[in-house]
């Protein structure tokens, strides 16, 4: 089985970093960065957008067969949704971290 990568997004300004850290080294806010599973459906570009991966629907179908019941999804692109979950789009980091934290 693969290892489970986690990654950390600062809430302010969407820095990605593979630890933890008590600052933010793009933008020095204390305390801002959250964790978040690598392997989510969703895939980050360079200045912070969530971009549109391939087959969302299959994706969120195994995610619902694994017992999860909400989802951040790229807010671009057609319309996804798929019985049994909830997906919450998003079109930047902090917008995909603010649904996934509420």
């Amino acid at each position: 089985m693969p290892k489970v990568r986690t990654a950390f997004f600062c809430t302010a300004c969407g820095h990605e970093t593979g630890r933890w850290m008590g600052k933010c080294p793009a933008c020095g806010e204390w305390d801002a960065l959250a964790e978040a599973p690598s392997g989510a459906a969703r895939d980050r570009g360079r200045v912070g957008e969530v971009r549109a991966v391939r087959h969302v629907e299959a994706r969120l179908r195994e995610a619902t067969r694994l017992g999860f019941r909400r989802a951040v999804v790229p807010a671009r692109g057609k319309g996804t949704s798929v019985a049994g979950i909830a997906c919450l789009p998003a079109r930047t980091i902090r917008e995909a971290l603010d649904a996934a934290l509420a």
